[in-house]
């Protein structure tokens, strides 16, 4: 009888365990959560639910959304964020989770100025920090590891207010393998898609003691229209239009951020720069790059070739102007585009005066001394050129402009440009330059014109 008893009330805690476990513990941590959010992190919080498996240690949470300060927009979101633990192990302090699996996540940026959405949460956290860097006591290490984590189709939606920008990068996967207190080494894979086209995919490696890295990513067809918005910040432009394809390996380290190697193809095919009112100014069939070798802090530039293929350019001169200067937007005369200017415009992200402010920094420590190329080739080009400035217009048209070298090296006595062309329907020129290297100063120009109709030139 006694064992019976005994049974029972094993049996009997064993249910109440479990109903428990189900069916407490989940909607009480489901309400906690809720009702601590804004002391936690000044903002709201829902929640549609949250599930515990005591048999394997799981826990769901399902439909979290934490909204923007005005408790209406959503900031971020996820469909369900998975956790499994290997809870025994936690009761002799080594913290394990086996998988981590977020389904769906979503996250909204809006940048005007230099100020961010998450500003708040920014300001919150970092005095948070401070406060327990000074309170923190030199204790042992925490062991841990985070085991086959994965990111599954996620959205990041970003939004630039001063230039009118809005992109969205879609179908976010990233998986990692571990990462644990006492394993340096992480490892990613990724890929994702661009709303207004393009996708990309690859992989990350990242020591975090050293902070070295080696990224392999395939950027393919990356529609330039995306950048529209920051060429009209500084240009009144109709269309930005190409598809940039890269696929590269990059090295370096985050200790030294202008020290980058990299490796690989760039390509940009369908490119045009078009003005508002007459048409295209700049197009390109296609500009293309083999990179054999490309070390800026150890100053090398080895490409296997640079083509250009059919690239077209209308230049126009104007009494106030040129058809270029005449698209550009206009800046106080005392700023111009000082360095206090370029500053404003990193400020509030415009990606063109990013890459001016990396090139000016990079320029300042290092030089392009020791570069080489198997071969530079410019084919089928076509340029225009219409001056306004005079009684009667001047029209002039180079078709099938050709321009190649080979072997070009910074370590030669001179690099030798071979050019050819129709010129206005009727002439044939073909020609040579040779130039020095070293400063690109001295230059020796050889070239034959024949059947030029001196007509052409009546205006002049």
């Amino acid at each position: 009888m006694k064992i019976k008893r005994w049974l029972k009330f094993l049996l009997i805690g064993v249910v109440l365990f479990l109903a428990i476990s189900f069916f407490v513990i989940p909607p009480v941590l489901k309400n906690y959560l809720l009702s601590h959010s804004k002391e936690w992190v000044g903002r709201s919080i829902s929640l549609e639910d949250v599930k515990f498996n005591v048999f394997n240690g799981s826990l769901t949470l399902l439909g979290l959304k934490l909204y923007e300060k005005d408790d209406t927009s959503i900031f971020v979101s996820f469909e369900s964020l998975y956790l499994n633990s290997a809870l025994l192990k936690c009761v002799a302090g080594n913290y394990e989770l086996t998988e981590i699996v977020l389904e769906r996540p979503f996250i909204s940026i809006t940048q005007q100025g230099d100020l961010f959405n998450y500003k708040d949460l920014e300001h919150r956290f970092s005095e948070t920090d401070s406060t327990a860097a000074k309170t923190k006591s030199d204790e042992e290490s925490v062991k841990y590891w985070l085991r086959n984590m994965a990111i599954r189709d996620g959205v990041v939606s970003y939004r630039n207010l001063d230039v009118n920008s809005d992109i969205r990068i879609e179908n976010i996967n990233v998986q990692s393998p571990l990462f644990a207190w006492d394993e340096p080494q992480l490892h990613y894979d990724f890929g994702f898609q661009l709303n207004h086209g393009g996708k990309a995919a690859g992989s990350f490696d990242m020591n975090i003691e050293s902070l070295a890295y080696q990224a392999k990513y395939k950027l393919d067809s990356l529609n330039l229209d995306i950048l529209l918005p920051y060429v009209k910040d500084y240009m009144k432009v109709g269309s930005f239009k190409g598809l940039l394809t890269s696929h590269q390996t990059i090295y370096g380290n985050f200790n030294k951020p202008e020290a980058i190697a990299t490796t690989g193809e760039i390509r940009l095919n369908n490119f045009s720069l078009s003005d508002t009112e007459q048409g295209d100014l700049v197009t390109a069939g296609e500009l293309k790059t083999v990179i054999d070798t490309m070390n800026v802090e150890a100053e090398i530039y080895d490409l296997k070739y640079l083509s250009l293929i059919k690239p077209y350019l209308k230049f126009e001169l104007f009494p106030e102007g040129n058809n270029f200067t005449k698209l550009l937007n206009a800046y106080d005369s005392e700023e111009g585009m000082s360095s206090d200017s370029l500053s404003t415009a990193v400020a509030y992200g415009n990606i063109f005066a990013l890459m001016a402010s990396y090139i000016q920094e990079l320029s300042q420590t290092y030089t392009i001394s020791n570069y080489k190329a198997d071969s530079v080739v410019l084919r089928q080009g076509k340029f225009i050129f219409n001056d306004y400035t005079l009684h009667n217009k001047f029209n002039y048209v180079l078709v099938d402009l050709v321009v190649k070298a080979e072997s070009v090296s910074s370590s030669s006595e001179n690099i030798v440009f071979k050019a050819a062309s129709i010129l206005n329907t009727s002439g044939r020129m073909q020609g040579e330059i040779a130039v020095n290297p070293d400063g690109f100063r001295d230059m020796d120009i050889r070239y034959s014109v024949n059947e030029l109709k001196v007509s052409d030139f009546n205006p002049y």
